[in-house]
């Protein structure tokens, strides 16, 4: 049992997981028995965003509650073009607090905070899954698989690069279920050293999209229809969103031989699943399901195909930029609840805090969660959510997104804006930025924009002022 009524609390995080593949969400396909029942077990936030479409800069932002333009972290720290490697020691982190007031604090797989500074820096007493290559060996499995033998490539002129395949180990040997079995053991080993906080963070389904079987011949391809937005022409749209098909190398992919990188997606996504119910059901055996807050979240979403695209990067369509996150805390979160307003990664910050009864900086952009778990639709909460996005391996280029209503702007100073209204066109296909029928609505939009940019203390305010509406 925890002491003075904190709770413990699982962390399972991953990797460029679309919201759409829930079947809680909607998914027809894509099966995820053990996230649609944690949702109904507690709280689906159905209009959560990142805060930037790419690694580095969303996980930063979840540790801190803080935006990208705020800590520092504006694109992927393992880069060469990496604007700050680290992030600034005095930014401060959940799991930092966590450690002052007596918790435990353990992590188990992917960091990407820091090419130096891993999770012991931020507080964490124990890191887990550090050999693969010795577990791997005592399993007697050679320790790099070989090449799928139905690779999917994207192809370049000099090279091509590895989309999906299956993974010739059997799925024991697999990284992510490495990571699972890592998380077990850590929380078996804080049974007597509650509370305790343990982030199980899966790489998956990040590409190469490489499962094992059975997962990997899980979905039939043929069976599995084109995206809303596959043939998108991307008329009426920046250029860069047909120059990011060339560099992903995938302009001349088929939905036919999108099919099978699509259906190992959706493998590695129910693989995931099922190792999420080793977890949860880890909490069930050690007899602490009522004293743990289990969060569920991923980083950022992934076009795998939306679009035409391949992975992510300066396009802001919802394929990346709205993902999934759940929360259950039994005899606090009620079950079976959802809601609709805008949350964020921003917002797991403060509410971990609160949880935990700690103050909360006044310096923090998020906002604690629980007035959403009393009242889901809270009538005092955010009615606009705004995002980023910097840079990634092709350099610099920024945008920003504003959501309100069913409405969606996006500010592109060095390329054409756009502006897609979700509920007549959920697949972003219209860019009704220069539709004079739009034209009130647009003024508003450009108006919030700026008003959340000063709000946040965006640095690109000043400029931004310079052309959006001021009222």
């Amino acid at each position: 049992m925890t002491t003075n009524n904190r709770p413990n609390i699982l962390h399972i995080m991953v990797d460029q997981m679309r919201y759409d593949v829930l079947g809680v969400n909607g998914s027809p396909i894509c099966r995820t028995p053990t996230l649609d029942r944690l949702a109904h077990e507690g709280i689906n936030y159905a209009e959560t965003y990142t805060p930037a479409g790419i690694c580095s800069p969303a996980r930063a932002s979840m540790v801190t509650g803080r935006y990208s333009h705020n800590h520092g972290i504006y694109n992927n720290c393992h880069m060469d073009d990496s604007i700050l490697v680290e992030l600034p020691p005095d930014e401060l982190t959940y799991s930092e607090l966590l450690n002052g007031i007596g918790y435990r604090l353990g992590h188990v797989g992917k960091w990407h905070i820091g090419r130096e500074n891993g999770p012991k820096t931020r507080g964490f007493h124990d890191v887990g899954a550090q050999g693969i290559a010795d577990y791997r060996r005592g399993l007697g499995l050679p320790l790099r698989p070989p090449t799928p033998p139905d690779a999917v490539y994207a192809t370049y002129p000099n090279e091509k690069f590895l989309i999906s395949g299956t993974e010739q180990l059997p799925e024991e040997g697999n990284l992510m279920y490495y990571f699972a079995e890592e998380g077990i053991r850590l929380l078996r080993e804080y049974e007597d050293k509650q509370p305790f906080y343990l982030r199980v963070d899966f790489n998956g389904p990040h590409h190469p999209y490489v499962v094992p079987e059975p997962w990997a011949s899980l979905y039939d391809p043929q069976q599995i229809p084109p995206w809303p937005n596959f043939y998108d022409s991307l008329e009426n749209k920046p250029e860069v969103h047909t120059r990011h098909k060339y560099h992903r190398g995938v302009q001349d992919l088929t939905w036919e031989d999108w099919q099978p990188a699509v259906a190992k997606y959706f493998g590695y996504v129910s693989f995931l699943d099922a190792l999420f119910a080793k977890l949860l059901q880890t909490l069930d055996d050690l007899g602490i399901r009522d004293d743990t807050l289990v969060i569920f979240n991923t980083d950022h979403g992934d076009f795998t195909g939306s679009h035409g695209q391949f992975n992510k990067g300066p396009l802001l369509y919802q394929e990346v930029y709205h993902i999934p996150m759940l929360m259950r805390w039994p005899g606090q979160i009620p079950a079976g609840t959802t809601t609709t307003h805008f949350t964020s990664l921003i917002d797991i910050m403060p509410t971990i805090l609160q949880a935990t009864d700690l103050p909360i900086p006044e310096n923090l952009d998020g906002k604690a969660l629980q007035p959403l778990w009393k009242d889901p639709q809270h009538a005092a909460w955010r009615d606009v959510m705004g995002c980023e996005f910097h840079a990634d391996e092709c350099g610099m280029f920024s945008s920003r997104l504003i959501r309100h209503k069913h409405y969606k702007f996006v500010y592109n100073p060095h390329a054409s804006d756009e502006l897609y209204d979700l509920e007549r066109d959920p697949a972003e296909l219209d860019n009704r930025f220069n539709d004079p029928a739009y034209a009130e609505i647009r003024h508003d939009l450009q108006r919030r924009l700026l008003v959340w940019m000063n709000e946040t203390t965006d640095p690109w305010r000043h400029w931004a002022a310079k052309w959006l509406p001021l009222t």
